[in-house]
């Protein structure tokens, strides 16, 4: 194979040209006139840099903000835990309360249910016996009476 087709830049090593193209002594005219379009360039590069610095946020900015919202983080956190732990508590007392009426709400339906209970059973006692002496009494009484 040929060199060329070894090396596809060989061709353009071959072209280069040098970095000093221009015609004349170092300090022509057209050197004067790309120095001044550079320092335009700088002007206007530091007036964007300027406008950066004022509406741009910079690490320092940034760290600051970052620490801002930890402490803000931090401070809801705790006022949260703070929150749930009263919440806590407080469901807890009315849990204590609630089970404390409930068993006075149980004791004293237990207490109904026993009286009731009693009535009841003196109200079936009185009528047995009193089924009890009739059923005796009466076919005696018939008799007598010739019924």
């Amino acid at each position: 194979m040929s060199s060329a087709a070894e090396d596809p830049w060989e061709s353009q090593k071959e072209e280069s040209v040098p970095f000093d193209v221009g015609g004349g002594p170092p300090y022509d005219g057209s050197m004067e006139a790309r120095l001044t379009k550079l320092e335009a360039d700088v002007a206007v590069i530091k007036i964007d840099l300027a406008v950066l610095k004022t509406t741009c946020a910079t690490k320092s900015d940034l760290a600051q903000t970052k620490a801002d919202i930890m402490t803000a983080l931090a401070e809801g956190l705790a006022k949260t835990m703070t929150a749930v732990a009263e919440s806590k508590a407080e469901n807890k007392a009315a849990v204590v309360e609630a089970k404390a009426e409930n068993k006075a709400a149980v004791a004293e339906a237990k207490a109904e249910n026993k009286a009731a209970l009693a009535e009841a059973k003196t109200s079936i006692i009185m009528w047995v016996v009193t089924a009890i002496f009739l059923a005796q009494l009466l076919p005696a009484l018939l008799k007598k009476f010739g019924i």
